[in-house]
């Protein structure tokens, strides 16, 4: 990854490893070590699978424990609401990164394939932060771009971890990676 110095140059960054989730596990993986050697974290999700007419919701960990307050605000996109696909927030009690309720054919099962930039989240003294994209892509090859959208999570105390979790139904399974970026 290159980033710019505001000076004209490009500094090169690092992506470590910090935590890695594979396999299934009910509704929900996660991963956590946030910590404040980095004030830049990225989380990757790689063969996210949620079943039929099933929504992948985002939350942050305190402590290891994913937080469901009523704190979230700016994220959403409904794939499909019954008649139109659009965008939409969703709820304020997590960040809803896709929705495909109410089409029950292939459509609704789905691999996603994200990445999540993750801002103060070790800060003990700032809201926590998340900028998305990604691509969701169906049984039958119909692909969907998850357009970038940002999210955070107005509580002012540090987040060790990234979670997500289904609506309902049987397992959540995937790749969930942290990294600490350098």
């Amino acid at each position: 990854c290159l980033r710019s110095n505001n000076r004209g140059a490009f500094i090169m960054s690092s992506l470590v490893l910090l935590d890695t989730f594979y396999g299934s596990f009910g509704n929900t993986i996660k991963t956590t070590g946030i910590d404040d050697r980095f004030t830049h974290h990225r989380v990757i999700l790689k063969q996210g699978a949620t079943g039929n007419n099933n929504g992948l919701n985002c939350f942050v960990t305190k402590s290891g424990t994913i937080q469901t307050d009523t704190n979230y605000r700016y994220a959403g996109l409904n794939q499909y609401n019954g008649s139109v696909r659009m965008r939409n927030n969703q709820s304020d009690d997590e960040w809803r990164i896709w929705n495909n309720t109410e089409e029950s054919n292939n459509r609704s099962r789905g691999m996603a394939i994200f990445i999540a930039d993750l801002y103060g989240f070790a800060s003990s003294s700032c809201y926590s932060y998340l900028i998305v994209r990604g691509q969701f892509q169906s049984n039958d090859l119909f692909s969907y771009n998850l357009p970038i959208w940002a999210g955070v999570h107005t509580v002012v105390s540090a987040s060790d971890g990234f979670a997500i979790r289904r609506n309902s139904g049987n397992e959540m399974r995937g790749e969930l990676s942290l990294y600490g970026v350098k």
